[in-house]
This record gives C-alpha cells, sequence and structure tokens, in this order.
C-alpha cells in the first residue's frame, strides 16, 4: 500500500480527487439531461440529437486539443477546460430559471461543454507519467481510469435517487458545483506541467502530421492495435445504449432496474480498474485484452437468454469488470511504448478513434432494434466481439 502511486505522489492524488468530483456531476448530469429531453416532444428524436452532441466534439476537436496538450502547460489547460465547463453550464441555469431553455439551445451548450471534455481528459493523460514516475505509470493509469469507475457508481447512485427531487435544474447546479471543485484542486497542483520551448516551435498542423508520421513509420505495431480497438469498440459500444433495452425489452422491468443494472455495470468497471492498480508492469497486456474479450462477449451473449433480473445484473456487472480491465490492459501499454513528447496527440487520437465509432455504432444497432429483436441484436454484437477475440489471440500472439 505504501507504494500506492495516490499515497506516494500528492499531486496525482489531487489529479485523481479532481476527476472524481468533476465526472460525478457529469454522471449526475448526463443522466438528468437525457431524462429531460426525453421528456420533451420527440423527446426520442433529441435524445439521439443529445448523445451526438456529446461524442461529435470529441471526434471533431479531439486532435487538436492533443496538440495544444503536448504544447502547453497542462495544468492550465485543465483548469481552462474547467472554468468554460461550468460557465456554459452556468448559461444553461440562466435559461432554466427564466424559462428561454429550449431543445436547439440546450444542444448547442453540451456540444460546447463536451468540445473542452477531450482538452482536459487529453491534459490529463499526458500528465500521469510527469506527476508520478516511470516505475508507478502502470498502476498510475489503473487509479486514474478507475476515477470514472468510481464516478459512475457514485453518480448513478446519486441520480436514481436525486432526480425526482432536485430535477435538471438541480443536476445543472450540482454539476457546476463539481467543476469548481476540480479546478481548486488542480489548482493546488505543484508540479510544473510546463512543455520545454523546444517542443513548442513548430505549427500545430505540423504537429499534427509529426504525430501521425510517428505512429506509421515507428509504431506500426501500436497503429495496428489501435486500428484492432476501434474495429472491436463498434460491436462493444452498443452496450450503452443496449442496458435500458434490456431492461424494458427482455427483463420487462421499470427503471429501478435500470438504475440497479447500471449501478452493477458501473461497479464492475470499478472493480476492474482497483485490481490492475496493483499491476506493475505492463507484461501480457495485449493477451489480458484478449481474454477479457471472450469474457465479455460470453456474459453480453447471456444476457439476450437470461429474463431474471438479478442474473442479468451480475452479467454486466462481468461485462463492466471486462471493459475496464481490457481497457486499463491496452492504455497501460499504450503509455509504456509512446514517446512522452507525443503522448497528447497519441491519446487524443485514440479518443477519436473511439468516439468516432461510437455514434455510428448506435445509428447501426437503431436501425437494427427496429428491424430484428433486442436478443438477436445482442447475439450479433456478442459473437462479432468473441470472433474479434480469435482475431487478435492470433494476431498479436506474441
Amino acid at each position: 500500500m505504501k507504494g500506492n502511486p495516490l499515497i506516494v505522489f500528492p499531486d496525482f492524488r489531487r489529479l485523481f480527487i479532481s476527476r472524481v468530483i468533476s465526472a460525478i456531476g457529469d454522471k449526475f448530469f448526463t443522466l438528468s439531461l437525457m431524462w429531460w429531453v426525453i421528456s420533451l416532444p420527440d423527446g426520442k428524436f433529441g435524445l439521439s440529437l443529445a448523445m451526438a452532441a456529446t461524442f461529435l466534439p470529441v471526434v471533431i476537436f479531439s486532435p487538436i486539443m492533443g496538440t495544444m496538450a503536448d504544447r502547453h502547460n497542462k495544468k492550465y489547460l485543465m483548469l481552462l477546460a474547467d472554468f468554460l465547463r461550468a460557465l456554459f453550464l452556468a448559461v444553461i441555469l440562466l435559461l432554466l430559471i427564466y424559462q428561454r431553455l429550449s431543445l436547439p439551445l440546450i444542444l448547442i451548450f453540451v456540444f460546447l461543454i463536451y468540445t473542452f471534455s477531450p482538452l482536459f481528459e487529453t491534459s490529463v493523460s499526458s500528465s500521469l507519467l510527469p506527476l508520478t514516475s516511470e516505475s508507478a505509470l502502470a498502476s498510475a493509469t489503473a487509479i486514474d481510469s478507475s476515477s470514472i469507475g468510481i464516478s459512475n457508481v457514485i453518480g448513478a447512485m446519486l441520480g436514481s435517487i436525486l432526480i425526482a427531487s432536485i430535477g435538471f435544474k438541480g443536476a445543472v447546479q450540482f454539476n457546476i458545483l463539481t467543476y469548481l471543485c476540480s479546478f481548486a484542486f488542480v489548482l493546488m497542483i505543484r508540479k510544473k506541467l510546463k512543455t520545454s520551448d523546444q517542443e513548442i516551435k513548430s505549427h500545430y498542423i505540423d504537429d499534427l502530421k509529426a504525430g501521425f508520421l510517428y505512429l506509421y513509420k515507428s509504431k506500426k505495431n501500436i497503429l495496428k492495435l489501435l486500428v484492432f480497438f476501434a474495429v472491436l469498440n463498434f460491436f462493444v459500444s452498443p452496450i450503452m445504449m443496449l442496458i435500458p433495452v434490456t431492461v424494458k425489452f427482455i427483463l420487462d422491468e421499470d427503471v429501478k432496474w435500470l438504475a440497479i443494472i447500471e449501478t452493477f455495470f458501473a461497479s464492475g468497471v470499478l472493480v476492474g480498474s482497483v485490481v490492475m492498480s496493483f499491476k506493475k508492469t505492463v507484461s501480457g497486456n495485449v493477451r489480458i485484452l484478449i481474454y477479457t474479450i471472450f469474457l465479455l462477449s460470453l456474459a453480453f451473449f447471456s444476457t439476450a437468454y437470461i429474463n431474471k433480473p438479478l442474473i442479468t445484473s451480475i452479467m454486466f456487472f462481468l461485462i463492466g469488470f471486462s471493459i475496464s480491465v481490457g481497457n486499463v490492459s491496452i492504455i497501460s501499454y499504450f503509455q509504456h511504448n509512446i514517446e512522452n513528447e507525443y503522448k497528447g496527440r497519441f491519446f487524443s487520437l485514440v479518443n477519436t478513434v473511439v468516439y468516432a465509432i461510437m455514434p455510428l455504432s448506435f445509428v447501426v444497432n437503431g436501425f437494427l432494434l427496429d428491424s430484428i429483436s433486442t436478443a438477436t441484436v445482442i447475439i450479433i454484437n456478442s459473437i462479432a466481439s468473441f470472433v474479434i477475440g480469435v482475431f487478435g489471440l492470433i494476431k498479436f500472439n506474441d
């Protein structure tokens, strides 16, 4: 326990607390937002637009934000991201107070809020090594990932308890407060996260080109893994939208079980991150990723046939655990094998690839759900994931 990065490195501990607090607010706000949008006329279509508004900024701006993280003081960029997101939420709050908030306006401000999320995320990812050490990097990556798991569990639990009582307006106020708290903890980081002058002389476009060329020429195996990860994500990401569909059309249960299953899922993510925090090296990480694909596929497949809510909850716990362990394994591997001056650009590319796949996957699976049964859609995605795992086991055997 004495070697845990949260104990050894005070600045990393401050960053972790900042991440947890702001992400709790994000989760709570997202649940409230979706409930508010779906309650509007044409709420289902509005909900699809709201989901697009959360993912598109990452696809569009993540490479630029990653380049900024490589060129500028990462602490200042995190502070800027927290401040601007709190500011946009404050505008939403004013519109709610004066009853002027409409669907087009909420879509605009949600887009703006999520525009600065990749700036914060890429700044965090490229700050892990400066705030810890080479030997502690694998554990720090797992702990950083666990911050999202902790936040999702707490945020989902708060949402199931408080959404009905404080409403969307209260959720907006709560998220503003969490961003301000996050701002305060980032402000307390003492380590200088400034990029050296030699690294900021080039133009942004040149930096982006250099990042792509770096992968293509020097890290082809990493590039292949990134493509593999993206294809896998096409069949794994629908789990996010299939949880409520499973509750409604397979289990035939109400929103209470949706909250319970999402809590199980988030708990699995958290447990996976905690387990991986004890892994000190990246040895065998790619093989671990492959094994988690098999576990995820089997658990996901079973939910198509199980009609017992508690057993389904356990399956989604295993799915969350698999996703977490797999993500930490591959991200730790990337952290170890990408030079520090390229990490901001690389992880922004990872975010872009992952998030670009998700809207397309949602649209395809939405079309499938209108044409075939929910169980069949689950079976298709789970079998495809399993086949991809077999391919990965053969391709990346060494």
